[in-house]
């Protein structure tokens, strides 16, 4: 789903562009345009920036706000090389207006804010096609021009927005990425992150709800505090209930909280708003989110309704690089599998391709070699209930398990017992039932070989997450000093977190 999002997760920062009061027509236009933007029409909004630009050929503003139009229509559809190339020439001519305003008045503080957008969005442009060195100088010549402006005006609160993302992005992506940002000069904070866009939220005058947004995805797919990002993109449905996106992602707010019922309503909604049908590709990720939701509640037959029209729809776009059609084709093998038909799950695995998606292909080929065994669909089906928050239920499945494990037994290998014990340590830990929980993960030590490598340092997070919660702050951190010597981007990002609310006890 993250994958996917990406390719939405800035479809509404265009309206944190400051407005001049000076020019009521400008002013009128401009909400004008960016009221179509949210309805995502388009074509009307062009027409109002190109307005904008008539009137005043020589202020940024309406140059900017087509730029980034464009860049939004390039970013649902990046097939879409018209929507591309004006882009790319639209924010040279942003860049250039703005740099000449600068040059009559270096104080122009609108002209600043317009050279750090539009150079913000150069530098998501070029990450989201692996160009990161000039997404990097352009990121970093974007903030430059926001820390000016906000140095010359604190109460530029708009600023605060793209000086919130970059802060806290620079502070969570992998090592490497963060290394090159201290290289660069680029201060890393991801609390100071969270905090401006906080700024921004309250008091932005245009910048508000896209701070919102972006603070419910961090919630979301970053911090995973569920319950705030659907109080987010709940308020956001509430007040723009015609757009379709933020259904979309509210949607995945409910199903990562346990909600998969609301989950679904929402992108039935969705699906269902012709507006949404003027992007397929939104469509096709919709119907293949909802095929994930259906499997987590381990209604099979529903799920593959779902992946097959992502799928159907996918293959019109060969050259899409969500991965939905790899992704749809292999988890409707995976549906046939569990439901007992594997000559026609081997037939979806086949048409899996590698040069869509090179993690979905391998886990066809995966499973091509190693048919599921009963133990594989049995985990699964309680890996479901663990999602949708039916403990009770996964923990049965596990104990039923349990016995059948066997080091001959072909179907329940005894090799899984450790994934066993893990699972029920942690639907014991949502349950709050921590103590036990402590005692489940202590069997996965206590077994001499682990086949799943991940298996280990998670026990360790997991078991210092319980002692956490017991007051057991000193044996907490002995577990997360363990789990972090293991090479695990994930799992050391989570211990991060951890470490700041504990002030670097470690």
């Amino acid at each position: 789903m993250k994958r996917i999002c990406n390719s939405i997760w800035l479809l509404f920062w265009f309206c944190t562009l400051p407005l001049s009061a000076q020019d009521n027509q400008v002013y009128q236009i401009s909400f004008e345009g960016i009221d179509y933007a949210y309805n995502m029409e388009f074509d009307k909004a062009l027409n109002r920036f190109d307005a904008i630009i008539n009137i005043d050929p020589q202020n940024p503003h309406g140059h900017l706000l087509k730029a980034i139009s464009h860049y939004y229509l390039y970013l649902v559809d990046m097939e879409n090389k018209s929507a591309e190339s004006s882009f790319r020439e639209l924010a040279a001519t942003t860049s250039e207006v703005a740099q000449k305003r600068l040059q009559r008045n270096r104080d122009d503080q609108d002209a600043m804010f317009a050279l750090g957008t539009i150079n913000m969005y150069l530098a998501a442009y070029y990450g989201e096609n692996n160009g990161w060195m000039r997404a990097y100088w352009y990121g970093k010549e974007g903030i430059n021009y926001l820390e000016a402006l906000t140095e010359k005006n604190p109460a530029y609160y708009d600023a605060y927005l793209g000086l919130g993302l970059y802060h806290y992005y620079a502070a969570v992506m992998p090592k490497l990425v963060k290394a090159i940002s201290f290289l660069l000069g680029v201060e890393a904070d991801r609390r100071r992150g969270l905090q401006e866009l906080e700024v921004a939220r309250q008091k932005g005058t245009y910048a508000s709800v896209e701070a919102k947004f972006f603070l419910g995805y961090i919630y979301l797919y970053l911090e995973k505090n569920y319950q705030k990002a659907v109080s987010y993109f709940r308020e956001l449905c509430d007040v723009y209930p015609n757009n379709p996106v933020f259904r979309i992602v509210l949607g995945d707010s409910y199903r990562k909280f346990g909600k998969h019922d609301l989950a679904i309503a929402a992108y039935k909604q969705s699906v269902a708003d012709p507006i949404l049908k003027r992007f397929p590709r939104l469509v096709n990720s919709s119907h293949y989110l909802m095929g994930n939701i259906y499997f987590e509640k381990n209604d099979l037959k529903s799920a593959i309704e779902m992946y097959e029209l992502a799928v159907e729809n996918a293959a019109k776009f060969p050259n899409a690089d969500d991965g939905v059609y790899s992704w749809g084709l292999y988890k409707q093998g995976e549906c046939y599998e569990m439901l007992g038909s594997r000559e026609l799950a081997e037939s979806f695995y086949k048409r899996v391709k590698k040069d869509d998606n090179k993690f979905a292909y391998e886990k066809a080929v995966f499973r091509l070699k190693n048919p599921m065994l009963k133990v594989d669909a049995d985990l699964i089906r309680a890996r479901n209930y663990l999602i949708t928050h039916q403990f009770d239920e996964a923990i049965a499945i596990y104990r039923d398990v349990i016995p059948q494990l066997s080091s001959t037994a072909i179907e329940y290998p005894l090799e899984r017992l450790p994934e066993l014990y893990y699972n029920i340590g942690r639907a014991k830990f949502e349950m709050k039932d921590y103590a036990s929980a402590v005692d489940d993960f202590k069997k996965v030590l206590s077994i001499k070989e682990t086949p799943e490598k991940w298996i280990l340092p998670w026990t360790h997070y997991r078991i210092g997450r319980c002692y956490q919660h017991l007051g057991r702050v000193s044996d907490a951190l002995t577990h997360y000093k363990l789990a972090y010597k293991y090479d695990d981007g994930d799992l050391r990002f989570e211990i991060d977190k951890i470490n700041r609310e504990l002030k670097g006890s470690f």
